[in-house]
């Protein structure tokens, strides 16, 4: 093949210089044999970073001042150690043996060879692997573990802000519920037994995002509402305010209602009469200590004081916390004149009532 690459000093090892009678065939294999190395290096790397260690101790840490960063000797490394030479798959990338790496050998195994038998890009190897590490934490039903692996914001107060819903969860609609609320809801409030599966009633999940959410905790969800929007599949169609409850929820450990959602698709109903009412119905019909988390708004014809009156002294629930939405949307300049004039401040915020059904223990 003659004198391909001359790399006799420092500088001409910066390029590789080709001879004009190469051929194309020649070409091809000097290419493979390129692409071979590069996958092979980072595994030379490892094993020899991995031997220094074990051999030389801390005088190993003397290759740190090699023109190489530390992060690409600590992740080659990590990789070597993870995946011994006896299960390292050469028609594998090292790129897919690095995804796999977290992993147990026995799913490392099973993943190098999915990614073997079907041709596997990075990309889906990564993906085959997130579902995986999900599956593996609804199994353990870890909430705190869920929340960090779907890049919640876990709050720390009882004032809550979002940005735009996520929208992996429920219908794409900037209307719904931001998802990022019933991850907080179900983080901070569902505290029953974890090998007792937690049952949930949405009433008014008109955008499917309860039922969404409620899946990746592995709760149990029924989903309801006046008008579901065209493209949910889960949620059933109905207005459960005028014959019955659904059965389901007599037996619910945790029912939210967002009373908002229900106005905004119910005519002619005095918001301070319907709430009041619903309130009364459900802190009788929802079983003694399940929880309902209450969305709504300070309303003109309903204000925060009065709900808090009509749960103290009407309702079978005890408040167990009360979380401030600030409202996203800016006042007009019209609103804050007449605010200022009428010395009236501008309430537009939502909230949540958590609420409880009192039982024989509260007395």
């Amino acid at each position: 093949m003659g004198e391909i690459v001359n790399t006799e000093n420092r500088r001409e090892s910066t390029y590789m210089q080709l001879s004009d009678e190469t051929t194309f065939e020649q070409w091809l294999e000097i290419g493979s044999k390129l692409i071979q190395t590069t996958q092979n290096i980072m595994w030379w790397l490892g094993d020899w970073w991995n031997f220094g260690e074990r051999k030389y101790g801390e005088a190993a840490s003397q290759a740190l001042s090699m023109e190489i960063p530390y992060s690409t000797f600590s992740k080659a490394s990590y990789v070597a150690r993870q995946i011994e030479k006896e299960r390292r798959l050469p028609e594998v990338s090292w790129s897919i043996h690095c995804e796999v790496a977290p992993l147990d050998q026995q799913d490392q195994d099973i993943f190098l060879s999915k990614a073997r038998d079907n041709n596997y890009s990075v990309a889906r190897t990564r993906e085959e692997v997130k579902k995986h590490k999900v599956q593996e934490l609804l199994d353990d039903n870890d909430k705190k573990n869920i929340m960090l692996y779907q890049n919640i914001n876990v709050k720390s107060s009882n004032v809550w802000t979002f940005g735009k819903p996520m929208v992996n969860y429920g219908v794409n609609d900037d209307q719904k519920t931001p998802p990022q609320m019933l991850f907080n809801l179900f983080y901070w409030f569902e505290d029953r037994d974890l090998e007792n599966l937690s049952k949930v009633v949405d009433l008014t999940d008109k955008y499917q995002v309860t039922y969404d959410v409620a899946k990746d905790f592995n709760f149990e969800c029924n989903s309801y509402d006046l008008y579901p929007h065209a493209e949910t599949k889960k949620v059933k169609a109905g207005d459960w305010t005028v014959d019955h409850y659904p059965k389901e929820l007599q037996e619910a450990d945790i029912v939210v209602l967002n009373i908002l959602d229900y106005l905004d698709n119910a005519s002619d109903i005095d918001p301070a009469s319907f709430t009041r009412q619903q309130l009364i119905n459900l802190s009788t019909a929802m079983k003694p200590g399940s929880q309902l988390f209450f969305i709504s708004k300070d309303l003109d014809d309903c204000k925060l004081e009065n709900i808090f009156s009509l749960i103290y002294d009407d309702t079978d629930f005890s408040i167990i916390d009360f979380i401030s939405i600030p409202n996203k949307d800016r006042y007009t300049k019209d609103e804050e004149v007449q605010a200022i004039a009428d010395r009236q401040l501008l309430n537009k915020f939502g909230y949540v009532f958590v609420l409880r059904v009192i039982d024989d223990s509260d007395h």
